[in-house]
């Protein structure tokens, strides 16, 4: 067993856990504490333990090789007051035989598990003489948890203040959603106002080029208007140039054909309708709408001559 005992005690956490090696320890220093225990005669001596006093505590105390044994007789005073069972049962192993029972191994791996233990939390921490140094672990305990709390305190404004940008982060967003549609909107009156726009500059161009065919016919219609009473009055005064046959329009009716046609004894079927096509073209009424009325009277005199004449040589009507 006290194999079993040294190896939980020197494992390095690899195989046995916490628990384990703490176990080992209580029945380790219960063995331990048998060559060692004082002398029920030795007075104890008074001694001031300042912090919490364990089973841990007394056994290292008992234990410890620096301590008179008027001093360890009080530590198992105190441990008999305190654990009154593990007193009694290491009471038993030194009053029995087991006494005499060699575990040098067990101390030695003990030993080493102290002087580690001493490293870590010094034993005279828990005496009068480590008063300081427990006053000191004190203090740097308390400037912890003054830390820790001013650190709480920070981590509580620092989640308020979280929870406020996370809100304003929200109305942001809807913020930002709303000038969404609105740029939608705005992009979609853009879109209407430049098909507005290309619409109107499309109806602008074709007003102009409506104006611009509108002044040509209107320049055409003075130049035929001009053309047509001048014609006008050379029918009705018999006015006339060299090698020309000069009339006056009511003499039309008593031309022959041709020269009423302007056309030589031969000509074609395919002549005499060009013939009355141009004169058509001339002299319709449509031409005379806008006109005085007696022009739309000599026009519709004149194509009857036409007409008439063409009758009369042959040609097709239309």
């Amino acid at each position: 067993m006290h194999q079993w005992l040294a190896r939980i005690l020197c494992d390095d956490g690899s195989v046995y856990d916490l628990e384990d090696r703490a176990l080992a320890f209580e029945v380790s220093a219960r063995e331990a504490l048998v060559p060692v225990w004082p002398d029920d005669t030795v007075a104890p001596a008074p001694v001031a333990v300042a912090g919490p006093v364990d089973r841990t505590f007394l056994y290292r105390q008992i234990l410890a090789a620096q301590n008179p044994e008027p001093r360890r007789a009080a530590f198992a005073d105190l441990l008999q007051q305190q654990y009154r069972r593990h007193w009694a049962w290491v009471r038993e192993r030194v009053d029995g035989a087991a006494a005499t029972a060699d575990n040098a191994g067990l101390t030695s791996a003990l030993g080493q598990f102290l002087g580690h233990l001493d490293e870590v939390v010094p034993l005279d921490l828990g005496t009068a003489g480590g008063g300081r140094q427990m006053a000191e672990l004190r203090a740097q305990l308390e400037q912890s948890r003054a830390d820790t709390e001013r650190l709480r305190e920070y981590m509580e404004a620092a989640r308020d203040r979280a929870e406020v940008a996370h809100g304003r982060a929200r109305e942001l967003e809807e913020e930002m959603h709303g000038l969404r549609g609105a740029l939608g909107r705005e992009e979609e009156t853009r879109d209407k106002l430049r098909a507005e726009r290309t619409r109107r500059i499309k109806a602008e161009r074709e007003a102009a080029g409506s104006g611009q065919q509108l002044e040509r016919l209107r320049t055409e219609y003075v130049k035929l208007d001009r053309r047509l009473h001048e014609m006008a009055g050379r029918l009705a005064t018999g006015e006339g140039g060299q090698g020309k046959v000069v009339v006056q329009l009511g003499d039309l009716r008593n031309l022959r054909p041709e020269q009423v046609l302007g056309v030589g004894r031969e000509r074609s079927e395919d002549e005499l309708a060009q013939v009355r096509r141009r004169f058509a073209a001339a002299f319709h009424s449509d031409r005379a709408g806008q006109l005085p009325g007696w022009v739309k009277d000599l026009f519709d005199q004149v194509l009857g001559l036409v007409n008439s004449a063409c009758d009369r040589l042959g040609g097709p009507g239309r």
